[in-house]
């Protein structure tokens, strides 16, 4: 609704991907949505660096009637595994910049690599045929995302493992909603405000 009633609003940002409006978010959900929907499974890994990129790729695998699982790669590669296999995780959604990364320090993905779906060269495969028509979506029709099959679930994280295996926490979006308005009422938010992360 705030999308729609905002669509030029800038609502994202960084220092890598610039600056993002509701429309360049829903135009980016409706190019990744097909590709995210044909991924087997309930479950789809994302494991991203925090940037405006990372809660795109989360809404389109949301309306992609998937269930994100949150990966985290300071757990070790042991734990991730098993988070990943407790849940059945076929694909995780990452980035070729954060794999690499991640290996200079020392850690080993080869195990899990098969399961990558890399983001930066998923993104090079669209045509241009396929951005003009996710353009054209963004200011015609939003049914697609209107009528998406949304699970309950919002999110999987995983504990850190500290104590033995990473245990899977989910939340639903009543969670999430929950948190907002618990905020809400603590601080008293106005459009002049930015968030920080």
């Amino acid at each position: 609704k705030q999308a729609q009633a905002f669509p030029g609003q800038v609502i994202l940002a960084d220092q890598n991907s610039g600056v993002r409006t509701y429309r360049d978010i829903i135009i980016a959900i409706m190019l990744l949505k097909p590709e995210i929907e044909k991924l087997p499974g309930r479950y789809v890994g994302i494991m991203m660096a925090a940037s405006a990129v990372t809660p795109i790729i989360y809404l389109a695998a949301v309306f992609a009637g998937k269930v994100p699982v949150m990966v985290n790669w300071t757990v070790g590669i042991r734990n991730m595994a098993a988070s990943l296999d407790r849940l059945g995780v076929q694909h995780v959604l990452t980035a070729g910049l954060l794999v690499r990364r991640i290996e200079t320090l020392g850690t080993d993905l080869g195990g899990l690599k098969s399961r990558f779906v890399l983001m930066d060269e998923l993104g090079r495969k669209f045509t241009k045929a396929a951005r003009l028509a996710a353009w054209l979506k963004s200011r015609t029709s939003w049914k697609s995302l209107e009528t998406a099959e949304v699970q309950d679930t919002a999110v999987v994280l995983f504990t850190s493992g500290s104590e033995s295996l990473p245990k899977a926490v989910p939340l639903t979006h009543e969670n999430f909603l929950t948190n907002m308005r618990d905020i809400a009422q603590v601080f008293a938010f106005s459009r002049r405000d930015r968030m920080i992360g």
